[in-house]
């Protein structure tokens, strides 16, 4: 009689053993696959790049002018056509595009696949940034150098990432302007 009331025991604790023995099973992908869709050859696209100023969005030749004023010309904020950006597994990546050195640093993707951050002490997407003053680094750059970018599509062909930055810009001693920059490049693999 008592052999009776153990069975069921004997089958919970079985059970119970089936399942700590396969949920603790060491090749589970799961973990090495998370950040596989980001990883690969990715090619430029194209890019959407606008500007607003204390809130008005400045049209492309307002913003021309805007930066033509400052000594800059909005062609250095340009992606180059046929630049590449290769994500390795490892946390690496290397950028190419003609007449452009080399870029290398390192990539960071958010567990929930929202965020992807680049740091480089070789440049970045090949933006002419040493050139800007230190008030537009402060709308593009984190604290620690890197940039983070909002993933809007990521895909194992496609992927999106946005940027939007506001800050103050001191155009003389006595003129500060509200800038507001926001920055979508899409990638194709």
């Amino acid at each position: 009689m008592l052999d009776s009331h153990l069975k069921p025991l004997r089958l919970l604790l079985l059970v119970l053993s089936l399942f700590l023995i396969f949920s603790c099973d060491d090749d589970d992908p799961i973990d090495q696959d998370e950040n596989e869709t980001i990883v690969g050859l990715w090619n430029y696209d194209s890019q959407t790049l606008e500007f607003y100023v204390n809130g008005d969005k400045l049209s492309t030749e307002e913003a021309e002018l805007y930066f033509s004023i400052l000594g800059y010309d909005l062609e250095s904020f340009q992606v180059p056509e046929d630049a590449t950006f290769e994500f390795v597994a490892d946390g690496t990546f290397i950028g190419n595009a003609p007449d452009y050195d080399q870029q290398t640093g390192s990539w960071e993707l958010s567990e929930d696949e929202k965020t992807l951050s680049i740091s480089s002490n070789s440049g970045i997407l090949f933006i002419d940034f040493d050139s800007l003053p230190d008030d537009f680094k402060n709308l593009i750059f984190e604290e620690d150098g890197s940039i983070a970018f909002e993933i809007v599509t990521l895909t194992d062909t496609d992927a999106s990432v946005y940027i939007s930055k506001t800050g103050p810009v001191e155009i003389s001693s006595t003129v500060t302007l509200n800038l507001r920059t926001d920055l979508t490049i899409n990638l194709t693999k």
